[in-house]
């Protein structure tokens, strides 16, 4: 396998873990965040790919190659301003946790890569339009594989 399919298999299957997640009804999107008209969704992009190269105990014409795949998350949510604010800002967060829940879950049963974290993550933009209220959650998750 070649870089690009390696780094293609893991997109692949990282989406494919979200997309599990009834709640969201596919609503996982492989781009930039962009404007929506449907929520949840979660937007997943690759921002980076960082190489670690060991040497140590294997030949030196083949040494150990570790690649970090650095993925940026954002997590949309919306609902009707009129409903109780507090129940719902519970229950946003709470599928949020969902998505959490699986990839970490994922992270026990891992035959596409050796580790996936999530080292940061961004609560803080709630914000209200018209007669919405809306949550962002923003991400990083990082996902670590050799070849």
């Amino acid at each position: 396998m070649g870089w690009e399919t390696e780094v293609d298999a893991i997109n692949l299957e990282l989406e494919t873990r979200l997309k599990e997640i009834t709640r969201l009804e596919n609503r996982v999107i492989r781009a930039v965040p962009q404007k929506t008209s449907e929520w949840p969704t979660v937007w997943l992009q690759l921002e980076r790919v960082e190489e670690d190269i060991n040497s140590e105990m294997t030949q030196i014409s083949f040494p150990r190659i570790s690649h970090e795949l650095v993925y940026n998350m954002l997590f949309q949510d919306r609902w009707d301003s009129d409903e109780s604010p507090e129940v719902n800002e519970d229950e946003k967060i709470e599928r949020w946790g969902e998505i959490r829940d699986k990839l970490m879950a994922y992270t026990n049963n891992y035959p596409k890569w050796e580790r996936m974290w999530i080292p940061s993550m961004d609560y803080a933009q709630l914000r209200r339009e018209a007669r919405y209220t809306l949550l962002d959650i923003e991400a990083e998750v990082r996902v670590v594989k050799t070849w």
